[in-house]
């Protein structure tokens, strides 16, 4: 009788794991599916991220590029220069590039420092003053600078590069406007991820929108994209275009996912959005199969389990075995393990006794350390004994799902190890917690050596051009902002081919080396040395006005002229090009200025200076 209803209750609870079972992989399905949606969601906004920067440095390059062969400083000034001409002039511009590259449909405007169009090249429409209808042209003339940004006209939502034009006595003239359309970022993003776009213009620049297709509206809100599908604009017709402008990250919508991504002004406001939709089917799930497996695995193993746990009821003496069993296993690990209540330890294994030189024991370690936290080494970022004024202990509980990363002084070593607690009950009220450390002391050394060499030159130990790239534009960003002072300092080695070809590169590069340090050695710890080219250094000088600049490229000329290389019997000498900030600049400007003054420097004689700041 006992055996029957011991199998029959067996059978019961086995069957309610199994039903517990499908249900936790039902809602670890439909999770897993959420999740795929978000990576998605991210990635798509990454791409349409990338393509529309992407976008602005072709625009940007396009509306520089433009002042060259268009004297669009005399259009500005109005010398004895018509409207029509003018039109002339830039659709004759654009309708070369349309015919020989691959920038197509781009349309230029030039617009007086008043906010009135002089001219445009796709229509003979002029004299028009957009100071009300252009909020960034209005930002512009107010500030003159270069901006980059989506702009609603009266024709599209488009893209655009604006330029700040002056005259030879630098007074402010205009601006020059370069439009380009998002239909290339459609088909760009189609290409890239076979997804299908439809880009929604806020509804409140309806009434501006005088120049379009009246049939091409949902619900007041623009779609600006040509190559958007009518079965894409039903849908969103459908669902409420009001809704999809208003939604965050994606939708499920007809079985189809449909993710949303802002597109802001200058001004950060959101002024379209980028719907992107994909059916449903196209997706692999890679995530769910995988989970359908685990669970076949999870569900052979909880079966597997439970009939191994009856057979240890019926035979209790497999439980000594079990026990050795998990002793051996838990001995062998390559972590440290102990389990501890909220101040003693009560298990540890071997690994965690190898942290000490002659402790072997619990008892022993009780004996010379009141509590585990006492192992760990202060310093912020990492396990100590009190973390943010609250316990270890109920830290690390309270955090259970970060990583934890603690620092511990063992045998004379400094050893990092990433920490992870559990919970373990009792069945006698008393709650327990396993600790497990793995250290890692290994992969923090080579992550910080990496992180070295990533910014680092190899050869000489300064900066690399890598890092002056991101340092640079870091500094003009620091410098436009507080309105402070920036120099930069190019030089090379004077004639260092010939130093390589009679004396060898290993010689060479010993010069590179010495004077790498004897440079770095008259810096201050603000200036940034950077090695940006074979014999090209740069120094970024922030807070420095070019007075300053030049005087230590002074310095740095007689020192290095008396620098003594026993390698060498011939004098090793640099020339030098210094530049300073101005308020127009970005990076490129600065850095073609520099160097200008750099190759100026060369080209008249070398072992000089020359400075050009304009």
């Amino acid at each position: 009788t006992f055996s029957k209803k011991f199998w029959l209750l067996s059978i019961l609870f086995l069957t309610l794991v199994m039903w517990f079972l499908y249900w936790f992989y039902q809602s670890q399905v439909s999770q897993a599916q959420k999740n795929e949606f978000h990576q998605y969601q991210r990635y798509l906004a990454d791409t349409i991220d990338g393509l529309v920067e992407e976008k602005q440095r072709t625009t940007q390059a396009l509306a520089l590029a433009f002042s060259a062969p268009i004297d669009f400083r005399r259009i500005l000034a109005m010398k004895e220069t018509s409207p029509a001409l003018i039109h002339s002039e830039l659709k004759s511009f654009t309708d070369k590039l349309t015919e020989f590259t691959e920038y197509k449909n781009i349309w230029i405007q030039v617009i007086d420092r008043n906010g009135v169009s002089l001219g445009r090249s796709w229509t003979t429409t002029h004299g028009d003053n957009l100071v009300s209808v252009r909020k960034d042209i209005a930002d512009v003339l107010k500030n003159p600078r270069m901006v980059n940004s989506f702009s609603v006209g009266k024709f599209a939502l488009t893209f655009k590069s604006i330029v700040p034009i002056y005259d030879e006595d630098s007074r402010f003239l205009g601006v020059l406007d370069v439009i380009s359309q998002v239909n290339s970022i459609d088909k760009a993003l189609s290409k890239a991820s076979r997804v299908r776009s439809v880009v929604l213009v806020d509804k409140s620049y309806q009434k501006q929108l005088t120049k379009v297709d009246k049939d091409r509206f949902i619900d007041g809100y623009y779609v600006a994209n040509a190559f958007a599908k009518k079965q894409d604009m039903d849908l969103i017709s459908h669902f409420g275009a009001d809704k999809i402008f208003a939604a965050k990250g994606f939708q499920l919508i007809d079985n189809t996912l449909v993710t949303v991504t802002p597109l802001r002004n200058i001004f950060g406001q959101k002024i379209a959005v980028w719907v992107s939709l994909k059916p449903v089917e196209e997706f692999k799930f890679i995530s769910v199969k995988n989970l359908y497996h685990n669970y076949i695995m999870i569900a052979v193993g909880v079966v597997i389990f439970i009939f191994l746990l009856l057979w240890l009821i019926y035979f209790r003496q497999k439980s000594d075995f079990e026990r050795r069993f998990f002793y051996q296993v838990f001995d062998e690990s390559t972590e440290v393990i102990c389990v501890v209540d909220q101040k003693n330890v009560i298990q540890a294994n071997r690994q965690f006794f190898d942290l000490f030189e002659s402790i072997n024991t619990i008892e022993e370690f009780h004996a010379n350390y009141d509590c585990v936290c006492e192992l760990f080494v202060e310093e912020e970022g990492y396990l100590s004994q009190y973390v943010n004024g609250v316990h270890w202990y109920d830290y690390l509980m309270s955090n259970r799902t970060e990583d934890m990363f603690a620092k511990v002084e063992t045998k004379g070593q400094l050893r990092t190890f990433k920490v992870k607690a559990s919970s373990i009950g009792s069945g006698f009220g008393s709650d327990y917690v396993s600790i497990l450390m793995t250290d890692i002391t290994e992969e923090i050394h080579y992550k910080e050596e990496l992180e070295h060499l990533i910014i680092h030159d190899e050869l000489t130990g300064v900066y690399n051009r890598h890092y002056f790239n991101e340092a640079l534009a870091d500094e003009i960003k620091r410098a436009h902002r507080y309105g402070t002072p920036m120099s930069v300092v190019m030089f090379d080695i004077d004639h260092f081919k010939n130093v390589n070809d009679d004396f060898g590169h290993d010689i060479g590069d010993r010069v590179l080396q010495n004077l790498a340090h004897e440079v770095q050695h008259q810096l201050r710890d603000t200036d940034k040395l950077c090695r940006v080219g074979g014999e090209e250094f740069c120094i970024l000088m922030p807070e420095t006005h070019i007075e300053g600049a030049v005087h230590i490229a002074e310095r740095l000329s007689h020192t290095i002229s008396n620098l003594s290389l026993t390698d060498i019997p011939r004098q090793v000498t640099i020339s030098i090009g210094v530049t300073e900030l101005n308020r127009w600049d970005n990076e490129m400007s600065i850095y073609k200025r520099v160097d200008i003054a750099l190759y100026k420097a060369k080209n008249d004689g070398r072992n000089r200076i020359e400075v050009l700041n304009d």
